[in-house]
């Protein structure tokens, strides 16, 4: 499983809308976005930190009661879908 950071891609602009929720899409695709709602929230806000995954893992494991494996799996799953988006590549 990788431990590394995560890049953002230039081209992705995010807001975040007054129900916490952040809508992602590229600059140049504006019909196209992926909205980020929940937990993932937080793991976004640590992705733009520059966070690893293994610091993302271990704040949300300690904030939400979850298990680090389930922290791990949510995390995962959330990042593979924002690398088939391609908002995001591992560093």
């Amino acid at each position: 499983m990788p431990s590394g950071t995560y890049e953002i891609d230039s081209e992705i602009i995010a807001s975040r809308n007054n129900d916490g929720s952040i809508v992602a899409m590229k600059v140049d695709d504006s019909d196209l976005f992926y909205k980020i709602t929940g937990v993932a929230t937080e793991v976004w806000s640590y992705l733009e930190q520059g966070l690893s995954r293994d610091e993302i893992v271990k704040n949300i494991t300690e904030s939400f009661e979850v298990t680090e494996e389930q922290s791990i799996k949510d995390f995962d799953t959330f990042i593979t879908d924002l690398k088939r988006f391609k908002i995001l590549t591992e560093k």
